[in-house]
């Protein structure tokens, strides 16, 4: 009887654990200090192919200034400031649309958040060719700090990937 009761309160244990860990959706308030943080990001973002330099954004996002893997889609902001360097691959105009194919998607626990974006992103070339257009989805991992939320992780899904699960299982 006793180990009966000290493995039914250790699972209860780990459950509450476990619920107090997982992401939920985020509310109202929340998800809209999520989404305007969001915006911030990508308005300083976007600017990387206007002559920002790459040590600016990084004193705004310090931690998006470690690992940098174009293969796997994370923290990808190096990778466009390169380009903006690169006379053939230079992108001027460069602009997102942060909800053109779905609403920005936001889910936190604790002082963390993951916001899922799919948008569109769109520039023009040096060359005279005409404006591209893009389909992304990037999931943002944030911290709320000071009332704050900021970015920290960038991953973009890349061709092949599979689209991230609602709710997270991070």
């Amino acid at each position: 009887m006793r180990r009966m009761i000290v493995a039914i309160a250790a699972t209860f244990a780990v459950l509450s654990c476990t619920d107090q860990n997982a992401y939920r959706v985020a509310d109202e308030q929340q998800r809209a200090s999520v989404v305007t943080a969001v915006q911030d990001y990508y308005g300083f973002r976007n600017r990387l192919t206007a002559g920002l330099e790459i040590t600016d954004f990084w004193r705004a996002y310090p931690e998006l200034s470690h690992e940098h893997d174009g293969a796997r889609g994370i923290n990808l902001d190096l990778m466009l400031w390169t380009w903006s360097k690169d006379p053939q691959l230079v992108r001027l105009d460069y602009q997102t649309d942060l909800v053109s194919c779905e609403p920005i998607r936001v889910f936190v626990r604790a002082n963390e958040a993951l916001a899922y974006v799919h948008g569109m992103e769109s520039y023009t070339h040096r060359m005279g060719t005409p404006r591209t257009l893009g389909e992304f989805r990037t999931v943002l991992s944030m911290k709320l700090t000071n009332d704050a939320w900021t970015v920290v992780r960038t991953d973009e899904q890349m061709l092949g990937e599979r689209p991230p699960t609602d709710p997270p299982v991070r």
